[in-house]
């Protein structure tokens, strides 16, 4: 049997990752990658069926591909603006020259000049949410996900600090992402301070994963054990180490694993994880 083969390098490099997690507080914890977060559903813009360089009003709602109801709204004095990442400023009207990948359709504020954060409520309450993100310049910014259960009460927060987007890149924009393991997250907020920003989709986990999420060998507890499991699969047949249940046995699955090492398989719950 064929199997992938990856570099200590490319290994070492989802260690890192995890190193640059900053500050959560609260029962939270925050995920940089879209892989780790795992997520089982997802808002797609591109289903508001407008064109680029058009306003939705403030609010509006939306519906995920599993049937969420989604109320977004933004905290400033200016309005929202539908974009089309694939050319750079000054180019076509609607177009975005970030690092989203190439085509991907993104919400954001109108105009630097009226910065503000973007909240997203659910009537549905959910586990994690997690995107992409772009400013409007190219210098180091920071992120702030505040979350919330369906009655208001506060669930904590997470910071990314140091985030910068990479010119030229394509579906580099740097991911955020926040998990509860208490009570569902019924909104969120996404504050970049005083930059605009602009997102990608949306990714949400409605439900747990089936069984003990991050547990690849079946023991009972995510350790170092199932990433010596997965390591060991890396290219092989699914479902054996597919631990994000993907289809595929990659470096994702390891990644996967790593945010969730030290659960119990009495709860789906994710630890907190501080820097």
């Amino acid at each position: 049997m064929a199997r992938q083969t990856f570099s200590c390098a490319t290994i070492a490099g989802i260690f890192a990752v995890a190193a640059t997690l900053v500050t959560a507080d609260g029962a939270v914890t925050g995920v940089p990658t879209r892989a780790a977060l795992g997520g089982n559903d997802i808002i797609d813009w591109a289903v508001l069926g407008v064109a680029p360089h058009t306003h939705p009003p403030d609010p509006f709602l939306i519906g995920t591909s599993g049937g969420i109801g989604v109320t977004v709204s933004e905290a400033s004095l200016s309005t929202f603006f539908l974009r089309v990442q694939g050319a750079p400023w000054g180019g076509a009207a609607g177009a975005w020259g970030g690092d989203f990948a190439d085509g991907a359709v993104l919400i954001g504020n109108a105009s630097d000049n009226w910065p503000g954060a973007i909240t997203l409520d659910f009537d549905t309450p959910v586990w994690a949410v997690g995107t992409q993100i772009n400013v409007f310049d190219f210098n180091p910014f920071d992120v702030v996900m505040h979350v919330y259960d369906s009655g208001g009460g506060s669930l904590g927060s997470v910071t990314f600090a140091g985030l910068q987007m990479t010119p030229g890149g394509n579906n580099t924009a740097p991911f955020i992402g926040i998990l509860s393991d208490t009570v569902k997250i019924g909104h969120v907020v996404i504050d970049a301070g005083n930059e605009a920003m602009n997102i990608n989709e949306v990714d949400l986990v409605v439900d747990p994963p089936a069984g003990c999420p991050g547990d690849a060998n079946t023991d009972g507890v995510v350790d170092v054990n199932d990433i010596s499991y997965v390591l060991f699969r890396l290219g092989g047949p699914a479902p054996d180490g597919d631990a994000n249940g993907d289809g595929v046995i990659d470096v994702n699955d390891i990644s996967y694993v790593l945010f969730r090492l030290g659960n119990g398989c009495a709860t789906a719950a994710v630890r907190v994880v501080h820097q």
